[in-house]
């Protein structure tokens, strides 16, 4: 175990909801997990920069983060990954979000398929160890890695970019 002056450049710090000693950490230097209330760190993935990362709502010790081109998931201390779908170009970004009340978790992935060129943003949620396409957007702005869901309606979503905000019913 290692003390938090070892992660770089931590991106969020992720509480287990059903375990309150519970820490993730991502960072540029991987994925760092707490089990004692953030006293004592262990680095539990290395092999790129994981950028988020949340537990699921509605499994206990399960925890998903998105790092590069792949989801992972990682149940009781082990780590499966999940290859984003075929992409012909550079992925931008990428983000991971839980819609609390119905339990769902979705994620977005930003890209472009050539510089100068329009971004696409397509939004998966995790289903049976796989990723279900929900929408895809083509646009000029690239959109950020952040998924809003709508506080009053758990089948509403929203993602952005610095000039436009869109919605999406599930």
């Amino acid at each position: 175990m290692t003390s938090i002056k070892e992660i770089s450049w931590a991106y969020q710090i992720v509480i287990d909801p059903m375990n309150y000693e519970h820490f993730l950490i991502p960072a540029r230097n991987g994925l760092w997990e707490s089990l004692n209330g953030g006293l004592s760190w262990k680095q539990i993935y290395q092999e790129s920069e994981p950028s988020m990362a949340i537990f699921d709502p509605a499994e206990n010790n399960k925890a998903y983060f998105v790092a590069k081109d792949s989801l992972y998931e990682l149940h009781n201390g082990n780590i499966k990954k999940f290859n984003f779908p075929k992409i012909s170009a550079p992925i931008n970004g990428c983000g991971i979000a839980c819609q609390t009340s119905t339990k769902r978790i979705f994620v977005i992935i930003v890209w472009q398929k050539n510089k100068n060129t329009d971004y696409y943003t397509t939004i998966y949620q995790v289903k049976n160890d796989s990723l279900a396409p929900i929408t895809q957007v083509k646009s000029k702005d690239r959109t950020t890695e952040n998924i809003i869901f709508d506080n009053t309606n758990p089948n509403v979503m929203y993602f952005y970019s610095y000039k436009t905000i869109y919605k999406v019913n599930l």
